[in-house]
């Protein structure tokens, strides 16, 4: 089990490191290329998706979850049934999906606030955008084949030169001027060629796969949906809490205001994805822990896991809320650092990466409860999580404009995933919530605490100057102070020499067919 983990947390690590460099090249051109304005139409465009996701009801959710137990008890029958039943309710999605994108489109003058001049992009945008997400309904079944199998790392050999394309095609695109119809006509194509992909290769890994109407059937259906429903309710949720922030700030403030924000959130947004590669390998684990009723090791796993997610999410906090004055100076340009449009995308980025810290600790926990099918727990706090963001965020963006925003998202963060959460899912493992708060808590708070002097030291000593190599030489000195630290005090000598110092021995060994000493790190 271990090694499988291992293979696909770093085949899920490379899948977001290109995505993440490819961000990190493409975000400053298509902001320039396009504008704010524009740039926000795409913002706005692209977080409308989100809340289409949720017309699934969950049943994306419920099929991998189904698919993962057949699997488990290697019942083919079932697995066909459920694939296909799938299939015939995720067209129907689909359908409503396109219909539903088709009628934004056209009400978004009334809806938004657009210059004149852009309406009739603003409407393309918006209909391509979401055809697009109504075709990658209908191959849904597909993708939830490669969760099932636990096969992430076949995902990824797919998804990372799809990726490289449409980010090349997508410079080609905004080079030859096509602005932002071109942008939403190479994502659209990009991401219908990688659902056609990804079913061919289903077929593959799984050659039993069966997909047929006929096999559609009631009795798979409802406790899909059932499952699915619940999942549906989390995830609109989570939903409204990601995109509800872009979906305000379109209706309270002008289209530019989303240029600032989304440079901060989607930096975050980033960092967290640094996460959830290794959280999401760890749902068919719960699943079949859960199966065989092993509450004990399901424990250990939610105490150890969110122990080291909290230790590496408060170093990068650190050394993030240290330099990204620097970072965001040379990435998108001074005028974004400076305030000089209003709230200083650092500030928003400070205030928005706490709240994630938080949420990190406890992406293990969502992956338990999912496992565990404790469905109800996980909807009550994804639910009052999302509800406290969104009813505390229209006062505080009327009083406080973008700012506001990211204490909505900070305040809910800290009662709800820091205390509620950990209180929920030692319920479901069978402890006491003092044991977790003492095993997960305490060790992340020594490394920040730690850390803090001399990563600040650090910054004062070296100043950056504008320069990116300054800047890439801070964070490599960062990360060499960072990681020693990470190694004795965040994780125990067991997961020292289980996690660190024998994957290095095996590719030491692979490398020069020699054993290295057993000298301990």
């Amino acid at each position: 089990m271990l090694r499988t983990l291992i293979r696909n947390i770093v085949s899920n690590w490379m899948g977001y490191v290109v995505n993440a460099v490819v961000i990190f090249f493409l975000t400053p051109f298509v902001l320039h290329s396009l504008g704010d304005t524009r740039y926000g139409v795409w913002v706005l465009a692209t977080g409308l998706t989100g809340y289409f996701g949720l017309l699934d009801l969950g049943f994306r959710a419920g099929t991998t979850q189904y698919l993962t137990r057949h699997l488990a008890q290697r019942d083919y029958d079932a697995v066909n049934r459920t694939a296909s039943t799938s299939i015939a309710a995720l067209s129907v999605c689909g359908l409503t999906v396109a219909v539903a994108s088709v009628l934004i489109c056209w009400l978004s003058p009334f809806i938004f606030t657009i210059p004149e001049g852009t309406v009739s992009e603003v409407r393309w945008c918006i209909a391509v955008v979401g055809i697009s997400s109504a075709f990658q309904f209908v191959f849904a079944p597909f993708s939830a084949v490669f969760a099932a199998t636990q096969r992430y790392d076949v995902a990824n050999a797919m998804s990372i030169p799809l990726r490289l394309g449409i980010a090349a095609a997508t410079y080609i695109a905004l080079r030859l001027d096509c602005g932002l119809l071109g942008l939403c006509a190479v994502h659209g194509i990009g991401e219908g060629l990688g659902c056609l992909i990804r079913a061919r290769v289903a077929h593959w890994i799984l050659p039993e796969l069966r997909i047929s109407l006929r096999q559609a059937a009631w009795r798979d259906f409802r406790p899909i949906l059932s499952y699915g429903f619940a999942n549906s309710l989390i995830r609109g949720a989570t939903t409204v809490k990601t995109y509800s922030s872009s979906l305000i700030i379109g209706l309270l403030m002008p289209l530019a205001a989303l240029a600032p924000f989304n440079l901060a959130a989607g930096l975050v947004l980033q960092i967290d994805r640094l996460f959830a590669p290794m959280a999401i390998v760890f749902f068919p684990v719960a699943t079949q822990l859960d199966a065989q009723g092993d509450r004990q090791k399901l424990k250990e796993m939610y105490f150890k896991v969110s122990r080291i997610f909290l230790c590496t999410a408060f170093a990068i906090t650190i050394i993030g809320s240290i330099w990204a004055a620097d970072f965001y100076r040379l990435w998108v340009g001074p005028e974004y650092v400076d305030g000089g449009q209003g709230t200083s995308v650092v500030v928003l980025f400070q205030i928005l990466m706490a709240a994630s810290t938080i949420q990190i600790g406890q992406k293990i926990g969502s992956q338990v409860l999912l496992g565990a099918r404790a469905m109800r727990a996980l909807t009550a706090l994804t639910v009052t999580d999302a509800l406290a963001t969104l009813v505390l965020m229209v006062p505080l963006i009327l009083a406080l404009g973008l700012l506001g925003v990211a204490l909505a998202a900070l305040v809910p963060a800290l009662v709800v995933r820091g205390v509620l959460f950990p209180i929920a899912v030692c319920r479901v493992v069978g402890t006491e919530p003092s044991n977790y708060f003492r095993a997960a808590y305490i060790r992340p708070c020594l490394v920040g605490a730690i850390l803090a002097a001399p990563l600040l030291l650090l910054h004062h000593t070296i100043p950056v100057h504008g320069s990116w190599a300054l800047l890439v030489l801070c964070g490599c000195l960062a990360a060499t102070v960072s990681a020693p630290v990470l190694l004795w005090v965040g994780f125990d000598k067991d997961e020292r020499r289980r996690l660190v110092v024998e994957p290095v021995r095996r590719v030491w060994i692979s490398w020069n067919g020699t054993k290295m000493g057993d000298a301990p790190l």
